[in-house]
């Protein structure tokens, strides 16, 4: 049947009408920028509650690729702290994943400078936000990521999405082009500049063919050596 010349004219036609998917976009930032600012705010310790939550989920965006829809869930139920890092049980099957086997989320300590550390930052966070947080019956989720305004409620995924685009215009990255969801392919692109293997990208990320990450995730910076070499040359 599919190779029927009315069923191939169709599907020809139907694949003009609606294309395959896209990449969004054709570039992506450089991590660097964010890194710097997050530097420059200083110590964890003088940030405020609204100051350290935004950091924190983008600090948590940065080191572990998952989804914001997956960051919105993290339940401090199902929280781990080790030596290595923060380990989260999702409670909420990733887009690929299987029911039967939990995923987890981990993110890991970075001793060499504490601004940055995923670890020291939550901690910080939970001793701010701690006063704050609604009393929870053990039954009902507990999520990690409240407001920082009352009645300091539970944020959706949307808002995680803002706070992420308030850092990134704040570090000086055009959060009118590039969205929240762009720091997951940023980051990915800068582990893989930075020779992470492929494999370790993946399990990250939670993508089973990397046809994906290539075609919709890795994106190279725009290189400005062809004009840089251009003007200097007078």
């Amino acid at each position: 049947m599919g190779q029927h010349p009315y069923i191939t004219r169709f599907l020809k036609g139907a694949l003009n009408k609606r294309p395959a998917p896209k990449p969004r976009y054709s570039h992506t930032w450089n991590v660097d920028v964010m890194i710097k600012h997050m530097i420059s705010l200083g110590k964890n310790s003088t940030l405020s509650l609204k100051a350290i939550s935004v950091k924190l989920v983008t600090l948590f965006a940065l080191t572990c690729p998952e989804r914001i829809s997956a960051l919105a869930s993290l339940d401090l139920r199902h929280c781990s702290v080790l030596p290595e890092g923060v380990s989260f049980k999702l409670t909420v099957p990733r887009k690929t994943g299987s029911a039967d086997k939990p995923a987890e989320a981990f993110f890991a300590r970075f001793d060499q400078d504490k601004k940055l550390c995923p670890v020291e930052c939550f901690r910080q966070y939970l001793k701010l936000s701690r006063n704050v947080r609604p009393v929870i019956p053990s039954s009902l989720p507990d999520n990690l990521f409240i407001s920082f305004i009352c009645p300091h409620k539970p944020v959706t995924s949307t808002m995680l999405g803002r706070w992420l685009r308030t850092f990134m215009s704040a570090a000086g990255i055009d959060s009118q082009i590039f969205k929240a969801h762009s720091v997951r392919g940023a980051s990915t692109t800068a582990a893989a500049n930075a020779f992470v293997p492929l494999s370790t990208i993946m399990s990250m990320a939670d993508w089973s063919s990397a046809s994906i990450f290539r075609t919709f995730y890795y994106k190279p910076l725009f290189n400005s050596d062809f004009a840089t070499g251009v003007l200097s040359s007078q």
